[in-house]
């Protein structure tokens, strides 16, 4: 079976069952084939499979699950690790185009890129102290705050306007 995944207002979660239509109605019934009372589910790998396929992109970006940030600290990365930080750092595309002061030539691409994306509510100052010391380097995205998920998908969009992905 094929997944789909639909977004659905919050609101709508309380009723039983959701009820979709128009557009959604249409690929479930027409593009997917789905029956009446098929459920529809759609793991995160799956859907950024199918965008890459979509973009024509050959490179599928990992997400990790959450998980607490001393075993991520534990983990051996090589690449590019950075981290959002509401305190400030440098701005992501000073980095990824190498005009950053701390950086003095512009940088290589890395093999791999591991972006850190806090809690809500940010990090606090000892985590924030811990992935400094894990050689992490602090970035923002500018002076608003963003959700996690839209945080994670402006550094993708980032690394792949600046180093043409």
């Amino acid at each position: 079976m094929t997944s789909n995944r639909f977004f659905i207002q919050k609101a709508s979660l309380h009723k039983s069952p959701v009820l979709l239509t128009g557009e959604k109605h249409h690929h479930l019934h027409s593009v997917v084939r789905m029956k009446s009372g098929d459920q529809v589910q759609i793991t995160l790998a799956q859907a950024l499979i199918k965008a890459a396929k979509q973009s024509g992109n050959t490179k599928v970006p990992t997400i990790l699950a959450p998980k607490p940030l001393s075993d991520v600290l534990k983990e051996e990365e090589v690449g590019l690790k950075i981290f959002l930080s509401e305190r400030g750092g440098t701005y992501l595309k000073k980095i990824l185009r190498g005009d950053n002061d701390s950086v003095k030539q512009r940088m290589d691409r890395p093999l791999s890129v591991r972006v850190l994306i806090g809690p809500e509510g940010g990090w606090t100052e000892q985590e924030e102290h811990d992935i400094l010391g894990h050689d992490y380097k602090a970035i923002s995205l500018g002076p608003q705050i963003l959700r996690a998920e839209t945080a994670a998908i402006s550094c993708l969009v980032l690394i792949n306007h600046f180093w043409n992905l």
